[in-house]
């Protein structure tokens, strides 16, 4: 799956990477919030209300059992994504979806089986009306897709609360009602993730949802088939038909061609594998066919920040050398600057192309 950096507008109408800054809301802005957060309302309110109605229980009851251990889980894996730095991948918010779904299930389920009580019903009105506006605020995050989907789910899920409350009076329609509150909660993340599957997607970060025109569909620069460089690739005769900086490239064309390819600094090209010594010897033994340096366009710290180290894709930097460390220091740096002064360089399209067996 994907990588394209999917922007999603802010309230004052600027775009914004993924993965936002470290803070409380981070988990709800950006990508971030349409790659999960879809259910989190209901979770809560399935959390806090499963508390609410076990608060008299003994201490060993399973049902309390179950939610203080989804609930912890939940708490705790947020309070960690929301706060850490660095590399911080979208695909890491799949750890909330185990307990999110474990908490709407306790807590719809404790709620349903005492439906006769106003209390429990206003909670299952209020968890499926905060699920269809949630729903609605993700939506319109991609306006131009399926604009009418975001109403309709609005809509239904209006209805839908109004019935929970009066549902009494509808005693012979409870099951309908429970079921058009289900569906309105979960028609936005449906229609979500059959578009995601619809999308051909490569590289190496999930992202959910439809293409953004601006930037040419789901997949990031880099990536782009280059036939020129496959056919290289597939006449080489080598141990490693050719070595590029991290794994992005490499795996890539690894992919289509089914040829091997050594990741020079390991998946973020920051690693010290394999030393300058130790590829100097693979290329004096005739072992490496071609070092690739993919030249990547310089951007705006701010207009993406530290998406090099979150995709995997800073393996050969702003210019080429080795992930987000670009000094001279570090190894896959010293490599490419040794082929760089050793071996003649031809350009395809934006990538430099070294001979070296």
């Amino acid at each position: 799956m994907v990588a394209a950096r999917r922007q999603v507008k802010s309230p004052a109408g600027s775009f914004q990477g993924f993965g936002s800054q470290p803070g409380v809301t981070r988990l709800f802005s950006g990508e971030l919030g349409t790659e999960f957060s879809w259910l989190l309302p209901a979770a809560v309110v399935g959390l806090i209300a499963g508390v609410w109605v076990t608060r008299r229980v003994a201490r060993t009851d399973r049902v309390r059992a179950g939610l203080v251990l989804w609930g912890g889980w939940l708490v705790v894996t947020a309070a960690v994504l929301s706060y850490m730095s660095r590399s911080f991948h979208s695909y890491y918010s799949v750890m909330l979806a185990p307990p999110m779904a474990a908490l709407i299930g306790i807590g719809a389920t404790q709620l349903w089986q005492r439906r006769d009580q106003i209390g429990a019903r206003a909670t299952l009105s209020v968890m499926c009306l905060a699920t269809g506006v949630w729903t609605f605020v993700l939506l319109d995050r991609t306006s131009n897709w399926l604009p009418w989907l975001r109403w309709s789910i609005l809509a239904l899920s209006i209805v839908a609360a109004v019935l929970l409350v009066g549902m009494p009076r509808l005693r012979r329609f409870s099951l309908v009602i429970g079921a058009v509150a289900l569906i309105s909660g979960l028609i936005g993340p449906t229609a979500y993730a059959v578009e995601t599957v619809a999308q051909a997607h490569s590289g190496g970060s999930p992202v959910a949802g439809p293409a953004r025109p601006s930037h040419g569909g789901q997949n990031r620069g880099g990536n782009t088939d280059d036939s020129a460089i496959d056919d290289l690739i597939t006449s080489a005769n080598t141990r490693w038909a050719a070595a590029a900086v991290g794994a992005s490239d490499v795996s890539a064309i690894e992919l289509r061609t089914g040829a091997p390819l050594l990741a020079v600094g390991g998946f973020s090209g920051r690693d010290e594998s394999p030393t300058l010594a130790q590829f100097q010897t693979y290329v004096a033994d005739h072992q490496v066919g071609y070092y690739l340096v993919r030249q990547r366009p310089n951007r705006d710290e701010q207009d993406e920040p530290e998406q090099n180290d979150q995709n995997g894709q800073g393996a050969q930097g702003r210019n080429g050398q080795g992930g987000r460390d670009d000094s001279a220091q570090s190894t896959s740096a010293q490599i490419t600057a040794w082929v760089r002064a050793n071996y003649a360089v031809t350009m395809l399209g934006n990538v430099e192309v070294y001979h070296l067996d």
